[in-house]
């Protein structure tokens, strides 16, 4: 958050895993990051797409690690921007939050599988080999 120019600092809420995220100076905080916003799930439900569906362990040790930190990223910026749209008092927030970076996140967990079938599973591994012989 120090990237837009403002004082922004976070304490833990009362309730397990919420964050309240506050601009100094102010005894309100700005917005409440709830445990559901931390993308845990999404990320759960990538590694087990990946996990269940065939292919190589070694293709496996490195795939879900790297998915797993590109969702955590694209979640942090997802935040990220939402606190923005919530400081600049942007209408669009609700639509934003509840419609728009849910249809990316699953749009990014979808594109990750459909790359892991057609590239690194064991059909994606035959059919890549199958066209190496023609």
């Amino acid at each position: 958050m120090q990237f837009t120019g403002l004082d922004f600092y976070y304490t833990n809420a009362r309730k397990i895993g919420e964050t309240y995220l506050f601009i100094a100076g102010q005894l309100k905080p700005l917005v409440r990051i709830g445990s559901s916003c931390n993308g845990l799930e999404p990320i759960i439900l990538f590694a087990i797409f990946i996990i269940a569906y065939p292919g190589k362990l070694t293709h496996k040790l490195w795939f879900i690690p790297a998915g797993v930190i590109v969702i955590h990223l694209v979640n942090i910026i997802r935040n990220y921007v939402l606190t923005l749209m919530v400081y600049y008092k942007m209408p669009s927030f609700d639509f934003f939050h509840r419609y728009v970076f849910v249809i990316l996140v699953y749009l990014l967990i979808f594109g990750f599988w459909m790359l892991w079938v057609n590239k690194f599973s064991l059909k994606g591994l035959k059919s890549n080999d199958d066209n190496r012989e023609k």
